[in-house]
């Protein structure tokens, strides 16, 4: 069990001085509307397509080549803006966490429970919009 500690610690902490938040999908929802945080959906445009995208988020996958740069865009340069990472199942939001704190960004969070699956967002009611 330890190792599978040690895989999400380190998938969870970018650097030592970017801390990242796990939270839940109602979490999340709650820091949108009250916090005004940045939801970013790094799923697939695929993905996006089949189940649509949390209400209001940025639809931006891990693997486009400009992820930084339009994270940037998007929050205006407010590095300490709350971001909030949502993909499938964690993993990729993970990814995006180091990569977004490699553009300098300090208030991330990644969402337990993703898009679609059991406890997500789509599943709990939440609104989407369609890709």
């Amino acid at each position: 069990m330890a190792g599978l500690a040690d895989f999400f610690a380190k998938l969870l902490s970018p650097s030592p001085s970017t801390p990242v938040q796990s939270i839940s999908v109602k979490d999340a929802f709650d820091m949108q509307k009250s916090q005004r945080a940045l939801i970013v959906d790094v799923r697939t445009p695929q993905e996006h397509r089949e189940t649509g995208i949390p209400k209001g988020a940025l639809a931006l996958p891990l693997q486009d080549s400009q992820f930084g740069q339009k994270l940037e865009a998007a929050t205006k340069g407010k590095h300490d803006r709350a971001v909030v990472l949502i993909c499938r199942s964690g993993q990729r939001a993970g990814m995006a966490a180091k990569k977004a704190a490699a553009a300098g960004f300090e208030n991330l969070s990644v969402v337990r429970g993703g898009v679609p699956g059991p406890g997500g967002w789509v599943q709990l009611g939440l609104p989407v919009d369609e890709a």
